[in-house]
Protein backbone atom coordinates (compact mmCIF):
# COMPACT_ATOMS: atom_id res chain seq x y z
CA UNK A 1 0.00 0.00 0.00
CA UNK A 2 2.55 2.41 1.15
CA UNK A 3 4.64 1.53 -2.26
CA UNK A 4 1.12 2.21 -4.33
CA UNK A 5 1.06 5.56 -2.11
CA UNK A 6 4.75 6.40 -3.35
CA UNK A 7 4.30 5.64 -6.82
CA UNK A 8 1.12 7.48 -7.20
CA UNK A 9 2.89 10.50 -5.39
CA UNK A 10 5.63 10.79 -7.75
CA UNK A 11 3.95 10.54 -10.94
CA UNK A 12 1.37 13.40 -9.97
CA UNK A 13 4.32 15.36 -9.05
CA UNK A 14 6.07 15.08 -12.65
CA UNK A 15 2.68 15.64 -14.36
CA UNK A 16 2.31 18.90 -12.12
CA UNK A 17 6.02 20.08 -13.07
CA UNK A 18 4.51 20.04 -16.63
CA UNK A 19 1.71 21.94 -17.38
CA UNK A 20 0.24 22.29 -21.37
CA UNK A 21 -2.00 24.25 -22.20
CA UNK A 22 -4.10 23.12 -25.57
CA UNK A 23 -4.23 25.73 -27.94
CA UNK A 24 -1.96 27.97 -26.41
CA UNK A 25 1.35 28.93 -28.46
CA UNK A 26 3.12 30.24 -25.33
CA UNK A 27 2.50 30.25 -21.75
CA UNK A 28 1.84 33.29 -20.25
CA UNK A 29 3.95 32.74 -16.88
CA UNK A 30 7.74 32.98 -17.00
CA UNK A 31 7.61 29.66 -14.76
CA UNK A 32 5.56 27.59 -17.13
CA UNK A 33 8.25 27.79 -20.23
CA UNK A 34 10.56 25.70 -18.10
CA UNK A 35 10.25 21.69 -19.24
CA UNK A 36 10.86 18.76 -16.58
CA UNK A 37 12.38 16.13 -18.33
CA UNK A 38 11.89 13.12 -16.39
CA UNK A 39 13.95 10.15 -17.70
CA UNK A 40 14.84 6.54 -16.21
CA UNK A 41 17.06 3.91 -17.75
CA UNK A 42 15.62 0.49 -16.11
CA UNK A 43 14.12 2.23 -13.15
CA UNK A 44 13.53 -0.99 -10.40
CA UNK A 45 11.29 -0.89 -7.91
CA UNK A 46 10.65 -3.37 -5.65
CA UNK A 47 7.78 -3.86 -2.56
CA UNK A 48 7.01 -6.53 -0.64
CA UNK A 49 3.44 -7.02 -0.20
CA UNK A 50 1.53 -9.99 0.92
CA UNK A 51 4.87 -11.99 1.55
CA UNK A 52 5.65 -11.30 -2.26
CA UNK A 53 7.85 -9.36 -4.36
CA UNK A 54 6.73 -7.52 -6.77
CA UNK A 55 8.41 -5.73 -9.79
CA UNK A 56 7.47 -2.75 -11.12
CA UNK A 57 9.86 -1.48 -14.30
CA UNK A 58 9.85 1.98 -15.86
CA UNK A 59 11.97 1.46 -18.81
CA UNK A 60 11.48 4.87 -19.84
CA UNK A 61 9.62 8.00 -19.40
CA UNK A 62 8.95 10.35 -22.19
CA UNK A 63 9.57 13.57 -21.45
CA UNK A 64 7.05 16.29 -20.92
CA UNK A 65 7.06 18.50 -24.36
CA UNK A 66 4.93 21.62 -24.96
CA UNK A 67 2.40 20.52 -27.52
CA UNK A 68 0.94 23.87 -28.39
CA UNK A 69 4.46 24.55 -30.30
CA UNK A 70 4.15 21.65 -32.63
CA UNK A 71 2.52 22.85 -36.10
CA UNK A 72 -1.18 21.05 -36.78
CA UNK A 73 -0.62 18.38 -39.39
CA UNK A 74 -3.94 18.82 -42.08
CA UNK A 75 -6.99 17.09 -41.40
CA UNK A 76 -7.89 15.26 -44.62
CA UNK A 77 -11.37 13.76 -42.82
CA UNK A 78 -13.26 16.75 -44.11
CA UNK A 79 -12.16 16.16 -47.76
CA UNK A 80 -13.54 13.17 -47.72
CA UNK A 81 -16.57 14.20 -46.12
CA UNK A 82 -17.19 16.72 -48.45
CA UNK A 83 -16.79 14.30 -51.68
CA UNK A 84 -19.13 12.02 -50.05
CA UNK A 85 -21.96 14.88 -49.49
CA UNK A 86 -21.33 16.01 -52.94
CA UNK A 87 -22.16 12.33 -54.01
CA UNK A 88 -25.16 12.14 -52.39
CA UNK A 89 -25.93 15.23 -53.73
CA UNK A 90 -25.75 13.87 -56.88
CA UNK A 91 -27.46 10.86 -56.18
CA UNK A 92 -30.30 12.71 -54.46
CA UNK A 93 -30.63 14.48 -57.59
CA UNK A 94 -30.69 11.62 -60.48
CA UNK A 95 -33.40 10.17 -57.83
CA UNK A 96 -35.56 12.61 -58.26
CA UNK A 97 -35.22 13.23 -62.28
CA UNK A 98 -35.57 9.40 -62.46
CA UNK A 99 -38.66 9.26 -60.55
CA UNK A 100 -40.75 12.03 -61.86
CA UNK A 101 -39.23 10.27 -65.24
CA UNK A 102 -40.95 7.07 -64.55
CA UNK A 103 -44.42 8.74 -63.45
CA UNK A 104 -44.15 10.56 -66.51
CA UNK A 105 -43.59 7.80 -69.08
CA UNK A 106 -45.64 5.35 -67.78
CA UNK A 107 -48.93 8.34 -67.55
CA UNK A 108 -48.13 9.07 -71.02
CA UNK A 109 -47.65 5.59 -72.19
CA UNK A 110 -50.48 3.76 -70.86
CA UNK A 111 -52.55 6.76 -72.43
CA UNK A 112 -50.89 6.05 -75.78
CA UNK A 113 -51.77 2.03 -75.85
CA UNK A 114 -54.96 3.15 -74.54
CA UNK A 115 -55.53 5.47 -77.28
CA UNK A 116 -53.98 3.65 -79.81
CA UNK A 117 -56.17 0.30 -78.90
CA UNK A 118 -60.02 1.95 -78.53
CA UNK A 119 -59.34 5.37 -80.27
CA UNK A 120 -59.65 9.01 -77.72
CA UNK A 121 -62.14 8.65 -74.73
CA UNK A 122 -65.48 10.55 -74.53
CA UNK A 123 -65.62 13.73 -72.83
CA UNK A 124 -67.23 13.66 -69.25
CA UNK A 125 -69.91 16.18 -69.88
CA UNK A 126 -70.80 14.83 -73.07
CA UNK A 127 -73.65 12.22 -74.59
CA UNK A 128 -74.31 9.32 -72.39
CA UNK A 129 -74.15 7.04 -74.92
CA UNK A 130 -71.05 7.83 -76.35
CA UNK A 131 -69.24 7.33 -72.78
CA UNK A 132 -71.19 3.98 -71.70
CA UNK A 133 -70.49 2.90 -76.07
CA UNK A 134 -67.33 3.35 -75.67
CA UNK A 135 -66.50 1.57 -72.40
CA UNK A 136 -68.65 -1.35 -73.32
CA UNK A 137 -66.87 -1.57 -76.85
CA UNK A 138 -63.12 -1.15 -75.56
CA UNK A 139 -62.53 -2.92 -72.22
CA UNK A 140 -58.77 -4.10 -73.04
CA UNK A 141 -57.72 -0.26 -73.77
CA UNK A 142 -60.13 1.23 -70.98
CA UNK A 143 -57.86 -0.99 -68.54
CA UNK A 144 -54.77 -0.57 -70.19
CA UNK A 145 -55.08 2.99 -69.60
CA UNK A 146 -55.94 2.38 -65.57
CA UNK A 147 -53.10 0.23 -65.22
CA UNK A 148 -50.80 2.56 -65.88
CA UNK A 149 -52.63 5.46 -64.44
CA UNK A 150 -52.50 3.69 -60.97
CA UNK A 151 -48.68 2.19 -61.49
CA UNK A 152 -47.98 6.07 -62.26
CA UNK A 153 -48.82 6.83 -58.63
CA UNK A 154 -46.36 4.83 -57.42
CA UNK A 155 -43.31 7.00 -58.25
CA UNK A 156 -44.91 10.58 -58.15
CA UNK A 157 -45.43 9.40 -54.28
CA UNK A 158 -41.80 8.28 -53.55
CA UNK A 159 -41.11 11.52 -55.61
CA UNK A 160 -42.89 13.77 -52.84
CA UNK A 161 -40.92 12.13 -50.17
CA UNK A 162 -37.41 12.73 -52.04
CA UNK A 163 -37.99 15.88 -52.58
CA UNK A 164 -39.22 17.13 -49.42
CA UNK A 165 -36.25 15.39 -47.57
CA UNK A 166 -34.47 17.20 -50.02
CA UNK A 167 -35.34 20.42 -49.28
CA UNK A 168 -35.06 19.90 -45.34
CA UNK A 169 -31.58 18.74 -46.42
CA UNK A 170 -31.07 22.48 -47.89
CA UNK A 171 -32.00 23.90 -44.87
CA UNK A 172 -35.43 24.84 -45.64
CA UNK A 173 -37.01 24.67 -42.38
CA UNK A 174 -40.37 26.46 -42.83
CA UNK A 175 -44.13 24.84 -44.54
CA UNK A 176 -42.47 24.37 -47.65
CA UNK A 177 -41.04 21.50 -47.37
CA UNK A 178 -44.69 20.10 -45.79
CA UNK A 179 -46.43 21.75 -48.39
CA UNK A 180 -44.26 19.90 -51.06
CA UNK A 181 -45.07 16.57 -49.08
CA UNK A 182 -48.89 16.99 -48.29
CA UNK A 183 -49.12 18.42 -52.35
CA UNK A 184 -47.14 15.12 -53.82
CA UNK A 185 -49.08 12.75 -51.61
CA UNK A 186 -52.12 14.04 -52.37
CA UNK A 187 -50.91 13.85 -56.14
CA UNK A 188 -50.41 10.34 -55.76
CA UNK A 189 -53.30 9.34 -54.14
CA UNK A 190 -55.78 10.33 -56.36
CA UNK A 191 -54.00 9.22 -59.19
CA UNK A 192 -54.02 5.81 -57.63
CA UNK A 193 -57.74 6.32 -57.48
CA UNK A 194 -58.33 7.33 -60.52
CA UNK A 195 -56.69 4.08 -61.77
CA UNK A 196 -58.33 2.14 -59.35
CA UNK A 197 -61.99 3.68 -60.85
CA UNK A 198 -60.93 3.61 -64.00
CA UNK A 199 -60.40 -0.20 -63.61
CA UNK A 200 -64.03 -0.61 -62.55
CA UNK A 201 -64.94 0.61 -65.96
CA UNK A 202 -63.59 -2.70 -67.69
CA UNK A 203 -65.79 -4.87 -65.70
CA UNK A 204 -68.57 -6.63 -67.76
CA UNK A 205 -70.94 -6.45 -64.83
CA UNK A 206 -70.13 -2.53 -64.31
CA UNK A 207 -70.93 -1.75 -67.67
CA UNK A 208 -74.60 -3.17 -67.71
CA UNK A 209 -75.83 -0.60 -65.72
CA UNK A 210 -75.91 2.94 -68.02
CA UNK A 211 -75.70 4.89 -64.84
CA UNK A 212 -73.41 3.69 -63.32
CA UNK A 213 -70.92 3.42 -65.38
CA UNK A 214 -71.98 7.92 -65.93
CA UNK A 215 -71.24 8.45 -62.46
CA UNK A 216 -68.06 6.15 -62.49
CA UNK A 217 -66.97 7.66 -65.68
CA UNK A 218 -67.68 11.37 -64.00
CA UNK A 219 -65.75 10.23 -60.80
CA UNK A 220 -62.82 9.14 -62.73
CA UNK A 221 -62.62 12.78 -64.41
CA UNK A 222 -63.07 14.85 -61.52
CA UNK A 223 -60.43 12.82 -59.50
CA UNK A 224 -57.92 12.57 -62.26
CA UNK A 225 -58.45 15.88 -63.65
CA UNK A 226 -58.98 18.88 -61.33
CA UNK A 227 -58.33 16.69 -58.28
CA UNK A 228 -54.91 15.45 -59.42
CA UNK A 229 -53.86 18.41 -61.05
CA UNK A 230 -54.63 20.93 -57.96
CA UNK A 231 -52.48 18.88 -55.76
CA UNK A 232 -49.40 18.56 -58.46
CA UNK A 233 -49.80 21.95 -58.08
CA UNK A 234 -48.93 22.23 -54.44
CA UNK A 235 -46.18 19.84 -55.10
CA UNK A 236 -44.40 22.58 -57.86
CA UNK A 237 -45.08 25.16 -55.77
CA UNK A 238 -43.40 23.75 -52.40
CA UNK A 239 -40.67 23.56 -54.43
CA UNK A 240 -40.51 26.92 -56.22
CA UNK A 241 -41.08 29.13 -53.31
CA UNK A 242 -37.81 28.05 -51.39
CA UNK A 243 -36.20 28.30 -54.35
CA UNK A 244 -36.83 31.41 -55.42
CA UNK A 245 -35.53 33.20 -51.71
CA UNK A 246 -32.43 30.90 -51.58
CA UNK A 247 -31.47 30.63 -54.85
CA UNK A 248 -31.35 26.63 -54.54
CA UNK A 249 -32.90 26.56 -58.45
CA UNK A 250 -32.12 28.46 -61.71
CA UNK A 251 -33.94 31.67 -61.57
CA UNK A 252 -35.45 31.37 -64.77
CA UNK A 253 -36.65 27.71 -64.11
CA UNK A 254 -38.33 28.45 -60.40
CA UNK A 255 -40.09 31.45 -62.29
CA UNK A 256 -41.46 28.62 -64.71
CA UNK A 257 -42.36 26.99 -62.01
CA UNK A 258 -44.54 29.16 -60.22
CA UNK A 259 -46.14 30.02 -63.10
CA UNK A 260 -47.18 26.80 -63.92
CA UNK A 261 -48.22 26.07 -60.19
CA UNK A 262 -50.87 28.86 -60.76
CA UNK A 263 -51.98 27.32 -63.77
CA UNK A 264 -52.64 24.05 -61.93
CA UNK A 265 -54.43 25.82 -59.30
CA UNK A 266 -56.48 27.74 -61.90
CA UNK A 267 -57.92 23.86 -62.86
CA UNK A 268 -60.39 24.45 -60.21
CA UNK A 269 -62.07 27.05 -62.41
CA UNK A 270 -63.11 23.63 -64.47
CA UNK A 271 -65.73 22.43 -61.85
CA UNK A 272 -67.52 25.55 -62.91
CA UNK A 273 -66.55 25.97 -66.27
CA UNK A 274 -66.40 22.41 -68.29
CA UNK A 275 -64.83 24.63 -71.14
CA UNK A 276 -61.61 25.04 -69.46
CA UNK A 277 -61.20 21.23 -69.49
CA UNK A 278 -58.71 22.08 -72.08
CA UNK A 279 -55.97 23.10 -68.98
CA UNK A 280 -56.09 20.17 -67.67
CA UNK A 281 -53.80 18.03 -69.98
CA UNK A 282 -51.54 20.89 -70.35
CA UNK A 283 -51.12 21.62 -67.07
CA UNK A 284 -50.48 18.36 -65.87
CA UNK A 285 -47.88 17.45 -68.62
CA UNK A 286 -46.18 21.09 -67.59
CA UNK A 287 -46.15 20.32 -64.30
CA UNK A 288 -44.77 16.64 -64.57
CA UNK A 289 -41.98 17.64 -66.89
CA UNK A 290 -41.22 20.95 -64.54
CA UNK A 291 -40.96 18.25 -61.79
CA UNK A 292 -37.94 16.13 -63.75
CA UNK A 293 -36.16 19.15 -64.68
CA UNK A 294 -36.28 20.99 -61.20
CA UNK A 295 -35.18 17.18 -59.53
CA UNK A 296 -32.58 17.12 -61.52
CA UNK A 297 -31.05 20.35 -60.77
CA UNK A 298 -32.91 21.33 -57.44
CA UNK A 299 -29.53 22.59 -54.87
CA UNK A 300 -26.96 22.09 -57.45
CA UNK A 301 -26.44 26.14 -57.85
CA UNK A 302 -26.04 25.89 -54.39
CA UNK A 303 -23.78 22.77 -53.61
CA UNK A 304 -21.97 22.08 -56.82
CA UNK A 305 -19.35 24.44 -57.38
CA UNK A 306 -18.64 24.86 -61.45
Amino acid sequence: MQFSQTVATNLSNTSRACPVRPGASRPRRRWRRRAVAASADELGIYARTAGADLLVAASTVTPCVALADRPREPRLGNIGTMNDSTDKTGSARSRLALLSGACLGLLVGGLAIGVALGGVMPLPYGPAGAVTAYVRAQPAAVQVIATAVFASSVPLAVYAAAAASRLRQLGVTGPAATLALVGGTLAAGTLGLTGLLGWTLSRPYVTADVALVRAIYVLVFLVGGPGHVVALGLLVAGMTRPSLTRGLLPRPLALTGAAIAALCEATTLVLAWPELGVLLPIARVSALVWLVAGGALLGRTNLDPV
